[in-house]
């Protein structure tokens, strides 16, 4: 029997139940939603309506205030100018009757001068005293306060129109110590300002104004001026400032909302709000055509006491009082989650007061909206429950009397046929005419049909089985076939995936594509042992001679190890060798019986190897080698698929030995064309790219870095003087010790000849980090630089000027960079040599202007434009003994040029080859026609190195006719000290000639006394620059006379340069210096000139005094 949850007595009034709650959901869900907001829509506007009521009340007393305050203003504009019947009468308008809880005070205030012409300040002011007097006070017209017209009531007023009012923040009375706000009226006299009227309006009595206004809904109200600065609040401690002013009178003045919303999170809602509106007033008003931009910073500059918010929304106010119609705001209302002073959640609406433009707050709880809400759904859930209580009893005695007693009976009397025999044929007996006897008919008739059936289904059930018994022996061995022919498949297939998937893995593996040979081998040889299952997998090439095959790797899968080094002989092993190269692969099932590996035995006998399996490794059709795989143990017969396996295992080696070619040759491709095969340094192209790249980087990260450009000081000497060989050699060493020097990020490149550049990566945020990095690198470039090179033999000392450029300046280029680290390079050379200089713009003008003068010098010299000046030498009487030739440019622009300017651009850029031997000929050629003495001439030390310079000279001397014993060179001490014996070996040449010798500036070079003792001299020249100091410096003194003292031991004559007083000639006849030069005596003269002063020397010389 069925349980009661499962009958229809319980089932029909469950789902009726059912129904019945969902109705009812329904109209709950609707009242909680519809009716709900319904609610809410009222208490929205009881809120609304109560604010109005606030409003319009305030309204009303703000309107006497204002209207007071236009009276008062009235009476001053008409009034005479009589002090005593303002005073009278002004006050008797103010002290109005009823007017003492509302009105705090007022006034009459002239602006300067316009009352009194002969006084600025002439105010009337009344306050009212706690009694509810009014009193006059004269305080605002002490000549050293403050005043009044720079207020914050009066200022903003000076801008109203006639007839408009304006309500000031709220504040604290000076008199009565309470909070106040002020509306101020202009007046106006004859069309002009003539000063304002204020009443001043209590807030003591707003407070509970708005409490009592509060009560009729439950909540509470207040309010706060344009500023946001409160005017009321109903828990008065949280928005009051206490104090106790210098009298001892306790103090109190309202915060604004911000302070409030600060102290207190909860408020911070009504907080945003309040201040939205205020800046919602700013915005309108701003979008007015009346609105002044320029009000808010007059107004600032008007009023010591108005700061720039508030004179935005001051200027904002003006405005809006001449377009009251577009600021009629609605009320904004919201909802609080927690309010501040009920505790609870609340809806809230802000009002705007116009004129004022005060922000008045009504707040009710949210519980008093929704609680009638809850009491309808209180009451309509009682008389539902009611309700449905008697409709479900109903229902249940229906249904028991209607169906569930029929029901039953037919129930009883079907579980009498069930218990019934196979053979007892019972009819279902019911007494119902309805449909529940139409049941039992067709029911009756239908278990007749099924007995039939029955019968039938019995017999043929007996013949199935025996078929099925019979087709199911022969299922089973099909199966039991098919099943060992699928296994071979599956076995087959999957040596078919492992191969191809361990193809893959290896054509995609990075040894494979880099062509890295050993990495390849280990690997292949694991994978072909693994997939195929043999206990060895080797790979074997053939040697370069073809004598051997030497194993790359032999990998034992059972000790899991690798072996290398292995060999086996060509010449031992032919018929191997032989099937190798005719076959695409040997499977040898027997390694001791068949032909072609029976060689093999001494090889595979001790390894216990009885099968191979072997592939050779072509390229381009030779044979290279081959992939062996040895399986020991009992005899093995190799597959179809393992035997393409082993020649696909040769392939990808074949392809490991192409890509290590490749890659080989592309290596060396790369490096003809981005380094320098001398260095191995990079080359312009690469350094050109790197630059580019970094400089890229360097831009968009806001990095800086830096560029050094290098070159060997007098590289050029040591490659003329030791060889070329020698110089490469020196070239190699220097870019060893940068890359040792270097970071690993930053590039070393050779740029040709002995010019090196280094690029310092960009990883400095600082421009001064970047120039100290490069200042560090230059530095340690010099250290590394200047240590002894040991070329073939030889010791060589070297040094290098650096140039250093930063990156990135401005839209500069790579090209650009390169120059200006070449520019500042050259500088470097000019200051000396051996040094680092910086890049500045300054030095890329100099750059230009040597260019442009190297240009010109080269003009020059293909226009004639040079001549030659020769300055006399006297004797200690003061004659002219010899001169001393000297060059001059005539520029067709600039006149005169003289050779210090010129000359070592000339000596940087070879010209001075072609000038000096155009130099050397004129003096030849002029020393004809000088009779007496010689002609001195300055052999620069560009020319002096050309391995030719002796054999020019002559040339020169037999063209020109000359007598060598009428010349004399002058060189410098660093031609000396730089190769010692070639210039020895030049100086003898010379002297055997009959040519004098002369040292050029002695003194400020480092010619040692053994140097001079070698050398084939006849002449010291003392540098001018010791000349000039012999009177001054004490130092200057000693060197000359050291000079003249070594020069007279050694048997030389010694000049004197620079001489232009005749203190300093004195000085140097007394010392022995009997040879004197200088523009005391005569400056340089042109050709025929000087050759008159040489002929006719009693007329025109000086005489020396003794």
């Amino acid at each position: 029997m069925s349980g009661f949850r499962d009958s229809l007595q319980f089932k029909i009034p469950a789902v009726f139940v059912l129904a019945f709650i969902l109705v009812l959901t329904a109209i709950f869900g609707v009242l909680s939603t519809v009716g709900k907001t319904l609610l809410e829509r009222q208490a929205h506007e009881q809120v609304r309506l109560a604010g109005q009521n606030i409003v319009s009340e305030l309204g009303r007393q703000v309107a006497l205030a204002e209207s007071l305050a236009t009276a008062l203003a009235n009476l001053g504009e008409r009034l005479p100018q009589d002090a005593q019947l303002t005073r009278t009468l002004a006050e008797h308008v103010l002290d109005r009757e009823g007017s003492e809880a509302l009105i705090a005070g007022g006034g009459l205030w002239p602006a300067p001068f316009a009352f009194d012409p002969a006084v600025a300040r002439r105010s009337f002011f009344w306050g009212r005293e706690s009694s509810g007097a009014l009193r006059y006070y004269d305080d605002y017209n002490a000549p050293d306060g403050p005043g009044y017209h720079h207020e914050e009531w009066y200022t903003p007023s000076t801008h109203l129109a006639d007839g408009e009012a304006f309500w000031s923040k709220s504040y604290m009375d000076p008199y009565s110590y309470q909070p106040m706000v002020t509306v101020t009226v202009p007046m106006y006299r004859e069309g002009r300002f003539y000063g304002v009227s204020t009443v001043d309006l209590k807030l003591e009595g707003l407070h509970a104004f708005l409490d009592q206004a509060s009560r009729s809904y439950g909540g509470y109200a207040f309010a706060v001026d344009r500023n946001g600065k409160f005017l009321s609040f109903p828990q008065e401690h949280l928005t009051k400032l206490y104090d106790v002013d210098a009298q001892g009178r306790r103090t109190e003045e309202f915060v604004d909302i911000h302070t409030l919303s600060q102290r207190q999170a909860r408020f911070v809602p009504l907080a945003e709000t309040i201040n939205d509106s205020i800046e919602a007033l700013i915005g309108r008003a701003s979008r007015l055509t009346g609105y002044d931009p320029e009000m808010a910073s007059t107004l600032a500059a008007e009023s010591y006491q108005i700061g720039a918010d508030e004179a935005r929304l001051i200027a904002a106010v003006l405005a809006a009082k001449g377009a009251a119609a577009d600021f009629n705001t609605p009320p904004q209302q919201l909802f609080l989650g927690d309010d501040l002073v009920l505790g609870e959640a609340a809806l809230a609406a802000v009002f705007e007061m116009p004129g004022t433009f005060w922000k008045i707050v009504t707040v009710m709880p949210y519980s008093r909206a929704v609680a009638a809400s809850d009491a309808i759904y209180r009451s309509l859930l009682l008389h539902t429950l009611i309700a449905l209580a008697v409709a479900l009893l109903v229902v249940m005695v229906l249904v028991r009397r209607i169906l569930v007693r029929p029901i039953r009976a037919m129930a009883r009397q079907l579980q009498l046929l069930t218990t019934a025999g196979e053979r007892e044929h019972r009819q279902l007996r019911i007494s119902d005419r309805g449909e529940l006897g139409d049941l039992a008919m067709w029911f009756n008739r239908r278990t007749q049909r099924l007995l039939e059936v029955q019968a039938d289904l019995h017999e043929a059930h007996k013949v199935l089985e025996q078929r099925v018994a019979q087709r199911t022996e022969e299922l089973r061995r099909e199966i039991d076939k098919r099943k060992q022919e699928q296994a071979v498949k599956d076995a087959h297939t999957t040596r078919v995936e492992q191969q191809h998937a361990a193809i893959v893995r290896l054509s995609l593996h990075e040894s494979v594509s880099q062509g890295d040979v050993a990495a390849a081998a280990r690997l292949i040889t694991e994978v072909a042992a693994g997939v195929v299952g043999v206990e060895r997998a080797g790979l074997w090439l053939m040697d370069p001679h073809n004598h051997y095959l030497g194993a790359v790797d032999v990998y034992n899968s059972v000790t899991e190890t690798h072996e290398q080094g292995l060999k086996l002989p060509v010449a031992a092993h032919p018929s191997y060798l032989k099937a190798l190269n005719n076959d695409r692969s040997i499977a040898v099932t027997d390694v001791s019986s068949d032909p072609r590996t029976r060689e093999l035995q001494d090889y595979a006998r001790p390894l216990g190897v009885v099968s191979l399996l072997d592939s050779p490794i072509r390229i381009g059709g030779g044979f290279r080698g081959v992939v062996c795989l040895e399986h020991t143990g009992d005899n093995r017969v190799w597959q179809d698929d393992e035997i393409r396996f082993s020649g696909e295992i040769a392939d990808q080696f074949m392809q490991v030995l192409n890509n290590a070619e490749r890659l080989h040759s592309e290596e060396k491709i790369r490096q003809l064309a981005f380094f320098d095969p001398l260095t191995e340094l990079a080359n312009r192209r690469l350094l050109h790219e790197e630059i580019h790249r970094e400089l890229a980087v360097a831009r968009r990260h806001g990095l800086f870095g830096s560029l050094v450009y290098l070159d060997l000081d007098n590289f050029k000497t040591l490659n003329d003087s030791l060889g070329h060989h020698v110089g490469d050699e020196l070239l190699v060493q220097v870019a060893q010790r940068l890359k040792e020097t270097l970071r690993e990020q930053d590039t070393a490149a050779r740029l040709g000849g002995d010019e090196f550049v280094v690029l310092l990566r960009g990883d400095h945020s600082e421009r001064r980090h970047a120039m100290e990095q490069a200042l560090s690198v230059a530095r340690k470039i010099q250290r590394a630089s200047t240590l002894p090179y040991q070329l073939h033999g030889y010791e060589h000392v070297i040094t290098a000027s650096m140039g250093v450029t930063l990156y990135p300046e401005g839209n500069h280029s790579v090209a650009d960079l390169l120059k200006q680290a070449d520019t500042a390079m050259y500088r470097a050379k000019a200051d000396g040599k051996n040094t680092v200089c910086f890049y500045s713009p300054e030095m890329q003008s100099a750059a230009d202007n040597r260019l442009r003068l190297e240009k010109q010098v080269r003009n020059a010299i293909a226009q004639r434009q040079f001549e030659m000046h020769f300055q006399p030498q006297v004797d200690q009487f003061g004659e002219p003994v010899s001169l001393e030739a000297l060059v001059r440019w005539r520029h067709p622009e600039r006149g005169t040029v003289m050779p210090g300017e010129f000359i070592p651009v000339a000596e940087e850029t070879g010209l001075i080859l072609e000038l000096g031997s155009w130099i050397l000929r004129e003096v030849c050629a002029f020393s004809r026609d000088a009779r007496t003495g010689y002609v001195a001439v300055n052999i620069s030390p560009v020319q002096f190195r050309q391995p030719d310079f002796v054999s020019h000279f002559e040339r020169v001397v037999a063209e020109t006719g000359a007598d060598p014993h009428g010349l004399m060179i002058e060189i410098t001490e660093g031609i000396v000290i730089e190769n010692i014996d070639d210039t020895i070996r030049k100086m003898r040449q010379l002297k055997t000639m009959g040519v004098r010798i002369a040292i050029d500036d002695f003194g400020t070079g480092y010619s040692s006394l053994a140097y001079l003792r070698q050398l084939p001299l006849d002449q010291l020249k003392i540098n001018d620059k010791f000349v000039r100091d012999i009177n001054t410096d004490p130092s200057g003194t000693i060197i000359v006379e050291t000079i003249i003292s070594m020069a007279r031991h050694l048997g030389l004559d010694v000049v004197a340069e620079g001489v232009e007083t005749e203190e300093q000639a004195r000085f140097l006849h007394q010392r022995g210096c009997h040879r004197l030069q200088g523009y005391y005596f005569s400056a340089a003269l042109p050709g025929e000139d000087a050759l008159r002063v040489l002929g006719d020397a009693a007329s025109t010389s000086r005489r020396a005094p003794a």
